[in-house]
This record gives structure tokens, C-alpha cells and sequence, in this order.
């Protein structure tokens, strides 16, 4: 009968080494590889306040031929616009402008 070698018998060390484990590992090393070599290539640039106007002007909304601004629409946002400002709150006047700012609403 023959006896097997030591080089022939398998062991759980040698199941873990080249096995399941191993290949978890190399996937998760392609993985790692692969979003490391796509974030590579993103680029991205801060967006001031003109370039943010130019997309808008240049972007056309996608139901723009059938909405139609009326005169309460285009006032609220004349006045959204100046009530983002900080000046705007800073020189409120409580009894008179704020009541007036919210008439609209």
C-alpha cells in the first residue's frame, strides 16, 4: 500500500490559502483597484454664483412651453430673491415691511 507524502496531504491552512478566502481577498483587491482608477478621473470645479447663472439661462425646464408665470409668481420671486439677502433682514422693520413682504403670500 502506499503512504501518502507530506506534500500530498491537505490541510485547512492550505484550504484557507488558496481557497474561498484568497479569492475574496483578490476580488475585493480589483474592486478597491477599479474605484480608485474611476475616482481618478472625476474632476470637478467650484461653481460661483455666474457660472450657476449660466446654466440656468442655458437650461431650458423641460415643461417651459406650457408654464406660464403670472404677475403673483413673478413679484414672490422678486421678493425671495431680496429676502436670501442678509440685508434685507437686518433693516426690517417689524410693523410696516414685514407685513407687506408676507401680503403676498
Amino acid at each position: 500500500m502506499n503512504e501518502l507524502t507530506k506534500d500530498e496531504v491537505s490541510t485547512v491552512g492550505g484550504w484557507k490559502l488558496s481557497g474561498c478566502r484568497a479569492q475574496d481577498k483578490e476580488n475585493l483587491q480589483k474592486q478597491i483597484m477599479n474605484k480608485d482608477r474611476k475616482s481618478s478621473r472625476l474632476t470637478r470645479k467650484k461653481l460661483d454664483i455666474s457660472a450657476w447663472t449660466e446654466i440656468a439661462r442655458k437650461t431650458k425646464p423641460t415643461n417651459d412651453a406650457t408654464f406660464v408665470f403670472n404677475r403673483t409668481v413673478l413679484l414672490w420671486r422678486e421678493k425671495v430673491d431680496e429676502m436670501a439677502k442678509v440685508k434685507f433682514w437686518a433693516t426690517l422693520n417689524p410693523k410696516t415691511s414685514f407685513k407687506a413682504t408676507w401680503c403676498m403670500a
